[in-house]
């Protein structure tokens, strides 16, 4: 019970890290960049384990929320050419 809980509090605290990471890296602009490169990397990390893909999906569906509510943000400052990939590094 308590390892299920640390694990359910450490996917909670790193959640919505993919929005924090794709503004912090200046994608403003870009509508749900966030959104994007988390599921990017969601497919990349459920090859490898299925545990990880799970915890990783969370931030899949926080960075939605996280881009949604940062949405009217990006629209004012749309890119006319958005990176080709929305991950910043890769």
């Amino acid at each position: 019970m308590k390892f299920s809980l640390c694990l359910i509090s450490l996917a909670l605290i790193t959640a919505g890290c993919s929005t924090i990471i794709t503004k912090a890296d200046k994608r403003w602009g870009v509508e749900y960049s966030g959104t994007k490169c988390a599921t990017q990397r969601t497919k990349e990390i459920w090859k490898k384990t299925r545990v990880g893909g799970f915890m990783s999906s969370i931030d899949v569906a926080l960075s939605a929320v996280a881009d949604t509510l940062l949405w009217p943000a990006d629209a004012l400052m749309k890119k006319n050419s958005p990176p080709a990939n929305p991950c910043p590094g890769g």
